[in-house]
């Protein structure tokens, strides 16, 4: 009978779920003030069913505004004491729409799904709302991409007065970093004592985000703090958590396909080139000779050291030791610096200040995408066609 494998010894996934989009945490780190602040007002309501303040909370992408507001509601809350019933708006942008998912989910009378006015459909909600006596959060999520909403969101804000309902739901909407101008109608914003501005997240933060999300989702034997710490840093430049916890997750699905019982930066990077896909051979003949030197001379620094940033003053001596390699005169710190700039806003490298842990001040270089992969195509590209660029070389 032959050996049986161990089917586990490259399983880096063991709770996939806990990287997912959809998956709601038990905790949210770095946002447990917001989270009291909507837990405390939902107890209030579930326990006394009198109307609560509307709830703003608005923010970046990936700064945790629905995940927020479900902990609040539908993390703490069985659905007996309080019904939670979220839409997102960029899905569902007509508001025509929202009354009739709403109304599907208290339990109203059917809903012809055509041929009704706004008003009419409120109507419908009303008689569906009156109906139970279960307090109901409705979170509208996305209220950017909300057409005309200013009359569904007055008409949710005061849908108790002048009906049946005897428990009037609790709205929580949820918003881009800017406020839609009709939320500033008079009418409309003085019912939102509550507002929430939830800021990017730190690098320091997301790499508690994603510390916990690992420890929930993977084998411990296949991260380290240091690998944590490079998604961290690389998603700090929008302070976007779903970008680490998405980076994180494809990371391991790619470590788990090459049969590597380790998640390596490496592994990493190949993600973030998949978000943003710069390191082909097409972008690549697009630079100019030494910003391919630059971009070679980082790539193996970072290989060699296993590093997540290199120091400018690294770069630079890198960048000489490639230039002499392929006897290409080098250029002076300025020129060497405005090409850096060209390559961080071409979105080839990230670049940031030093800080914490680090003497003095300087510029810490990282690339964006698979080293090897780049050296590849630089070398092949350079082996092929330095010899054919003249003497004054950009």
């Amino acid at each position: 009978m032959p050996p049986t494998s161990d089917l586990t010894a490259t399983r880096v996934l063991l709770n996939p779920a806990a990287l997912s989009s959809s998956y709601l945490p038990k905790d949210l780190p770095h946002r447990d003030k917001e989270v009291r602040i909507l837990s405390s007002v939902a107890e209030r309501y579930a326990i006394t069913s009198i109307t609560p303040p509307a709830i703003l909370i608005k923010g970046r992408p990936g700064v945790g505004k629905t995940a927020v507001s479900l902990n609040s509601t539908l993390g703490r809350f069985d659905s007996e004491r309080l019904r939670v019933i979220h839409v997102n708006c960029r899905k569902y942008p007509s508001p025509n729409t929202v009354v009739r998912i709403i109304s599907r989910g208290v339990g109203g009378p059917f809903v012809p799904e055509r041929g009704l006015s706004m008003g009419e459909l409120i109507l419908f909600l009303e008689e569906g709302l009156a109906a139970g006596a279960t307090p109901t959060a409705l979170i509208l999520d996305e209220i950017n991409y909300l057409r005309d909403p200013a009359d569904l969101i007055y008409a949710l804000l005061r849908i108790h007065e002048t009906s049946k309902v005897r428990v009037p739901p609790m709205l929580i909407l949820i918003s881009r970093e800017w406020i839609p101008e009709f939320l500033f109608e008079r009418s409309i914003w003085s019912f939102f004592s509550i507002r929430l501005n939830l800021k990017p997240y730190t690098r320091n933060q997301l790499y508690d985000i994603i510390r916990y999300r690992a420890r929930e989702a993977l084998d411990p034997r296949s991260y380290d703090d240091n690998l944590l710490m490079y998604i961290a840093e690389a998603a700090s430049v929008s302070g976007d958590a779903r970008q680490a916890i998405r980076l994180l997750y494809r990371a391991a699905l790619l470590a788990e396909a090459s049969d590597s019982s380790e998640i390596t930066l490496e592994h990493v990077r190949i993600a973030e080139a998949e978000d943003s896909p710069v390191m082909d051979r097409a972008a690549v003949d697009q630079l100019s000779v030494h910003e391919k030197l630059i971009l070679l001379a980082a790539a193996k620094r970072l290989k060699e050291k296993q590093a997540m940033w290199l120091r400018m003053g690294e770069l630079e001596g890198a960048y000489r030791e490639i230039c002499e390699v392929y006897g290409v005169p080098p250029f002076k710190h300025t020129a060497v610096w405005r090409r850096v700039k060209n390559l961080s806003s071409e979105g080839y490298i990230s670049t940031r200040r030093s800080g914490e842990g680090m003497r003095g001040q300087t510029t810490l270089i990282s690339i964006n995408g698979p080293l090897e992969r780049l050296i590849q195509i630089i070398e092949g590209d350079l082996d092929t066609n330095l010899g054919k660029w003249p003497e004054d070389w950009s």
